[in-house]
């Protein structure tokens, strides 16, 4: 699975922006547009991870945009300070907030790359299973004269590090569609009326960009209920994303925008968000079988090969969570590796030409590669939890 890195470097792109106009209104030009150049690059290395080529052409438009600022203040000559640093801090009104095209910026850098396929999600057969049939009545087209409801809104519900996340990636990334990966923060703003206006803008972008998968990971966040949401522009943020999810066309338009939520704690979210989820999946913790078929993917997919029997693994994680599996596989074959060689953290410490040039040795994996990762790992749900989540 590749790293995406859009979202850290759609951040430092902002905040170099943002540096440089302080600079150029500071009159420190030579030094603005050292930045603006720098900003350019990031602007590039940003395209690369554009969904399509209409967004990558914005996105290369605006790093020669940056360029030709930095080398008219080469020249000299005055440069236009953007209206679309994050903040506001150009914007005509600070009451009102960033404007549309700083907007539709920051909905764009939450648009990741969805590399996950479903082989790579080891268990939860029934959870992909229900995920996979609600897309498959959204997406696929009907008999003509027949009528079949369709899920576009999706709620995950259950333990924390159980997969949801993969699950949302892996159905975005078998649909081919765009995926935002949004977070709390991310719609959250210090200026009155923007929130709404950055939910808005990010189903109007969906909606230009369908098919699109919208994942909202710690949904409680931001459907808490009525009564948590005392303030006004809580309750603004509330009712603009359920009308939202409301408004989204399904399989038969010409857009297609699929919610996917996922949420630890579902009984502190509102009812009214509640119902706009037509299906709700429980993720639970692995059992059994499901911790072997983790095990599995992360080590002999991999190419490792164990010197014990894996139930005797399977019986030791007994409650871990699956990330918590895959962590302790991970930490496994990385005690496996630098047992395996020993010179390869003073190589680390030298050139990076010798270290290139190093091919690593690799050995079965043993018990006591894993016992350190077992020992500090506990489970992170309680059995009482989980039967609330059962019961709920």
């Amino acid at each position: 699975m590749r790293v995406d890195l859009s979202r850290s470097i759609h951040e430092a792109l902002c905040t170099s922006e943002r540096r440089a106009a302080e600079l150029r209104a500071s009159g420190d030009l030579a030094r603005s547009a050292q930045v603006y150049r720098e900003a350019a690059k990031l602007a590039a290395q940003y395209a690369h991870y554009a969904t399509g080529d209409a967004e990558r052409a914005r996105r290369l438009k605006r790093s020669r945009e940056l360029r030709e600022w930095a080398e008219r203040l080469d020249r000299g000559e005055e440069a236009p300070v953007p209206a679309r640093l994050v903040g506001g801090a150009q914007a005509k009104d600070h009451e009102e907030g960033a404007q549309p095209d700083e907007l539709r910026e920051r909905v764009t850098g939450l648009i990741a790359k969805a590399d996950v396929t479903w082989d790579e999600i080891g268990g939860l057969g029934e959870a992909k299973r229900q995920v996979r049939l609600a897309f498959g009545l959204a997406v696929a087209r009907k008999p003509t004269g027949v009528r079949i409801e369709a899920a576009p809104n999706i709620l995950l519900y259950g333990p924390p590090g159980t997969g949801k996340s993969l699950l949302a990636a892996a159905i975005s990334n078998g649909l081919d569609a765009t995926f935002f990966d949004v977070r709390v923060s991310s719609l959250l703003s210090k200026w009155f009326g923007e929130s709404p206006r950055l939910v808005s803008t990010l189903y109007a972008t969906a909606r230009e960009l369908s098919p699109s998968v919208v994942f909202f990971d710690e949904l409680e966040a931001l459907f808490p209920t009525r009564e948590a949401a005392t303030s006004g522009p809580e309750r603004r943020v509330l009712s603009t994303l359920l009308a939202e999810m409301s408004g989204v066309a399904t399989a038969g338009g010409k857009e297609q925008v699929f919610t996917i939520g996922a949420t630890n704690a579902p009984w502190f979210m509102d009812e009214a968000a509640l119902s706009r989820f037509g299906r709700r999946v429980y993720v639970p913790l692995p059992d059994a079988a499901a911790r072997r078929a983790i095990f599995e993917v992360h080590l002999l997919r991999r190419g490792h090969e164990l010197s014990f029997p894996m139930d005797r693994l399977v019986e030791a994680s007994e409650g871990l969570s699956g990330r918590q599996v895959a962590h302790v596989a991970a930490r496994a074959v990385e005690a496996m590796v630098a047992e395996a060689n020993p010179d390869l953290a003073q190589l680390a410490g030298g050139r990076r030409t010798a270290l290139a040039r190093y091919e690593l040795k690799t050995r079965p994996l043993e018990w006591r590669h894993f016992e350190p990762a077992l020992a500090v790992t506990r489970p992170d749900t309680s059995p009482q939890t989980v039967r609330k989540f059962e019961n709920w």
